[in-house]
């Protein structure tokens, strides 16, 4: 996995948001080898460490900004939004519900997971928006919760046709059909 994190990682490139995934899943990975603790927020903090000591102008790049603020927004505001979420979409036991409502707690859930992730984000990249942009386009909150779930399924049904290429091509080539209408 370290490899292929490693190879992925010269692949793409030095970018801010990939430097501080490879250094942070590189931290993680090399601490569970050695047997050794660790939290998230250590693992940004100390790449945080890294990147502004290998080169400290790259605080004034807005990718580094908004990498750093989104995913220390998800480690410290998602729990609080979460919670507060619960009070519009409570948990229930799944054992106690008939089959529809299961679907139906199943998508609340996706739902309330959704927001809580999307304002924790959102709470924690305003800041920079507004300083650097003036503005915060309020349709970015509800762009925010479902697309990164589309491109989640057309990618899925991307998989799904490439490997059905080679066994049954006339399924195959509905499912390409499909996803190009999905993307598109």
């Amino acid at each position: 996995l370290l490899l292929c994190l490693t190879a992925y990682y010269f692949f793409v490139g030095p970018f801010p948001a990939v430097q501080r995934s490879w250094l942070t899943a590189t931290t993680y990975l090399v601490s569970k080898l050695i047997n050794r603790q660790t939290s998230a927020l250590n693992l940004l903090g100390f790449t945080l460490g890294v990147e502004l000591f290998s080169n400290p102008l790259i605080i004034s790049n807005l990718g580094f900004q908004f990498s750093f603020a989104s995913t220390g927004g998800i480690l410290l505001l998602y729990p609080f939004f979460e919670e507060k979420l619960r009070f519009l979409l409570p948990k229930q036991k799944t054992q106690e519900l008939f089959l529809f409502s299961k679907q139906t707690y199943l998508l609340t859930s996706f739902l309330r997971s959704g927001s809580a992730l999307t304002l924790s984000v959102n709470a924690a990249i305003l800041p920079i928006l507004l300083y650097h942009f003036h503005q915060f386009p309020l349709l970015s909150l509800l762009y925010n919760l479902f697309f990164p779930f589309c491109v989640g399924l057309a990618l899925s049904m991307l998989l799904l046709a490439l490997t059905l290429q080679s066994l049954v091509r006339t399924i195959a080539s509905w499912i390409f059909a499909a996803t190009s209408s999905f993307a598109n």
